[in-house]
């Protein structure tokens, strides 16, 4: 996971993982490979967002989640809002 790679070169980072789209697999219970590093990560400061569109649409419950996961409204304007505030943007994964 690229938090880890992240945290090596900058440890006081605040970082944000916002899912969606297949994306959002990483933080559902059936999903997610990697649900111990991210209660991990949580433990350490690190956000995982989910987006609410595409549990909508993959008709995805909160429960369905992990316990770090937080929902949000929409992952498009989370992102926008926290380019907006100053943060930057890197997309991973495939």
């Amino acid at each position: 996971m690229q938090v880890e790679n992240i945290r090596k070169v900058w440890a006081t980072a605040d970082i944000a993982v916002v899912c969606l789209s297949g994306g959002l697999d990483l933080l559902t219970k059936k999903g997610s490979k990697v649900s111990q590093q991210i209660s991990d990560w949580k433990q350490k400061g690190v956000e995982f967002l989910a987006c609410n569109n595409t549990m909508n649409l993959r008709k995805i419950s909160k429960d369905d989640l992990i316990a770090p996961a937080v929902v949000i409204p929409s992952a498009v304007i989370e992102l926008a809002v926290k380019q907006e505030a100053g943060w930057s943007y890197f997309r991973g994964g495939k």
